[in-house]
């Protein structure tokens, strides 16, 4: 409705991140259908870290799809892992968030 131009200028929901299961064999798929939505940015999900091999490949998938990883860890050791990932896959982008405990 934002896209109408029918409430002026808003570009409500100017980006959505969503969920995807990177480890799923049909992680490509989903992704795939989950960008035709024009505002589609990224996923949010566990971070699994390089010793998962299927983690990774669906990982990679973010790259392809030039997307973002939003990771929703709450311990500080959790970042170790993260940079482990992060340094695998430069290009994509990485949101660290809801860190605290």
């Amino acid at each position: 409705m934002a896209d109408s131009g029918l409430y002026g200028q808003c570009r409500a929901h100017a980006a959505i991140v969503g969920f995807c299961d990177l480890k799923n064999p049909n992680a490509n798929r989903v992704l795939g259908m989950m960008r035709q939505s024009r505002n589609f940015v990224g996923v949010r999900c566990t971070l699994h870290g390089t010793d998962d091999a299927d983690f990774m490949r669906g990982f990679a998938l973010l790259e392809k799809h030039g997307l973002t990883y939003d990771c929703w860890n709450s311990k500080w050791s959790d970042i170790p892992p993260l940079a482990a990932v992060a340094r695998a896959f430069p290009n994509v982008p990485i949101v660290l968030n809801h860190l605290g405990v």
